[in-house]
């Protein structure tokens, strides 16, 4: 699960998510970060939910900061 979340994670930082989908990212970062402490601590199973989340809210950032991105005319290249 640390895997996909961590792409996940990737692809939302390279869409520029902090900069169109801002809440979205706050509470990707928050819930990868607490996962991944999670983790360390050993609570396995808890950090495998906490990873499927963030996942699920970078996916859903990444989205979010494409399509603002598309209809703003922007793009992260520019």
């Amino acid at each position: 699960e640390y895997t996909l979340a961590k792409a996940a994670y990737d692809a939302a930082e390279t869409s520029e998510a902090a900069k169109f989908a801002p809440q979205i990212f706050f509470k990707m970062e928050k819930s990868f970060k607490k996962a991944e402490h999670l983790y360390k601590e050993r609570y396995y199973d808890e950090a495998r939910e906490e990873f499927v989340r963030a996942q699920k809210l970078a996916e859903r950032a990444e989205t979010t900061a494409r399509m603002k991105q598309f209809t703003s005319g922007e793009t992260s290249e520019d």
